[in-house]
């Protein structure tokens, strides 16, 4: 699933404001992602194309102690929704 899409849907579809992308931590992203030195310089070629899906990353979400747990939980909801919605369209 695209990192890029799947923030802009919570955002667009739940209203759930996230963030896409690689966090600054690029080292730790190719050992969490699994990319060797020859799969980097390959992705790195392909943004300099043009091709930014090429990118890894993921999505991430903060949710504030000064939330309620109405808040959160529509939340959490939110984002369990637009998971099975993407599964589904992965399995499709």
């Amino acid at each position: 699933v695209d990192h890029v899409a799947f923030t802009k849907g919570l955002s667009d579809n739940f209203g759930i404001q996230a963030r896409g992308g690689c966090s600054c931590a690029g080292p730790y992203g190719h050992r969490l992602l699994h990319i060797d030195p020859n799969a980097s310089a390959h992705i790195a070629a392909e943004i300099r194309e043009g091709h930014a899906v090429e990118k890894p990353g993921w999505v991430r979400v903060n949710l504030s102690y000064l939330l309620t747990d109405a808040k959160a939980g529509a939340i959490i909801q939110g984002i369990a929704q637009a998971v099975a919605e993407a599964q589904a369209a992965v399995a499709a």
